[in-house]
């Protein structure tokens, strides 16, 4: 038979074990939190590579107004057959998810730099769709220079409208 001791210790261990057990599950099943502001995917390629993706996002800006977005997307030799489909679906679903008041201006990158379009136009203009025409015309070839790329999208960005740089690639 158990000491008085030990069965006030061993009710105290399973005591502190439920409590521990109720405040676990009340964490799980609390208020919803925000969407988080981050995430990453990894995949560990066999033969010891890994991969990632990265998302980060802004938080929500009141009012924000119209913007012009420079999108720079990459065309090198790595972004053939699937990823240059995801990308170009990522690139349609960006121009659609945009206001009409904002301007776009889309620019290649492989070994060089090349604006599709000469200024910004709107998302759904006749100027954006021919960039658009022309980035699907585009081979992929060469590989991503992506300073230069990233210096020439930002010095487009000279205006007095808010903006965003966005980059598509790996």
């Amino acid at each position: 038979m158990l000491s008085g001791s030990r069965l006030l210790i061993r009710a105290s261990v399973v005591f502190c074990l439920g409590v521990l057990c109720v405040w676990s599950a009340a964490g799980e099943t609390g208020p919803e939190t925000a969407n988080p502001v981050s995430s990453l995917v990894r995949f560990d390629v066999p033969g010891g590579e890994t991969v990632f993706a990265l998302s980060l996002k802004a938080g929500t800006t009141e009012s924000a107004g119209a913007r012009d977005v420079a999108i720079v997307i990459d065309t090198s030799a790595s972004q053939a057959g699937e990823h240059r489909r995801q990308a170009l679906a990522v690139l349609e679903s960006c121009l659609a998810s945009l206001n009409t008041s904002d301007r776009v201006r889309i620019f290649a990158v492989d070994t060089q730099v090349n604006p599709l379009s000469a200024d910004f136009a709107a998302p759904q203009s006749p100027e954006t769709k021919a960039a658009l025409a022309a980035l699907q015309q585009r081979v992929p070839l060469g590989a991503t220079d992506l300073q230069p790329a990233l210096e020439t999208a930002l010095r487009s960005l000279q205006s007095d409208r808010s903006h965003s740089l966005i980059y598509i690639g790996d």
